[in-house]
């Protein structure tokens, strides 16, 4: 039976420690304490994404589902591609991470913690951006 409790408290700590985690990353970037390479839109530089055009706007999250952020997905990726932006619209991907550099990781999991989708734009990443925030990194990022 100690056993059992030990298991409980240990799945409930890491599950808090989780919790805190998720909640702590995107705050580092709300209160303008962002590195030289974040974008003023909020987008954050990641390492590139196997299989893909670096010049495609990306979107990720599940495919057809009926969730909310599934559905905002596929919005974005219409209006994008009704802008006449370049968008690939994907619901799984593998970063090509030289070295397995543990800042690189940090920041993918800081971004690909939070709400869907997540859009990488260049080679920057935010999760659910709204469209103006896109197309003013899309534009932004081309100059």
């Amino acid at each position: 039976m100690n056993i059992l409790k030990l298991a409980l408290l240990l799945a409930i700590a890491a599950g808090a420690y989780n919790y805190w985690r998720q909640h702590q990353a995107p705050r580092a970037h709300e209160g303008g304490h962002e590195s030289a390479s974040d974008s003023a839109n909020g987008f954050v530089p990641l390492p590139p994404v196997r299989g893909q055009s670096p010049s495609a706007i990306l979107v990720v999250a599940a495919e057809d589902c009926p969730h909310d952020d599934a559905q905002r997905a596929d919005r974005l990726a219409d209006d994008l591609s009704r802008s006449g932006l370049p968008v690939v619209r994907i619901h799984d991907l593998t970063f090509d991470v030289p070295g397995g550099g543990s800042a690189d990781l940090e920041r993918i999991n800081a971004v690909m913690g939070g709400a869907l989708p997540v859009v990488f734009v260049r080679g920057r990443a935010k999760a659910n951006p709204s469209l103006d925030q896109v197309l003013a990194e899309y534009r932004g990022a081309a100059q």
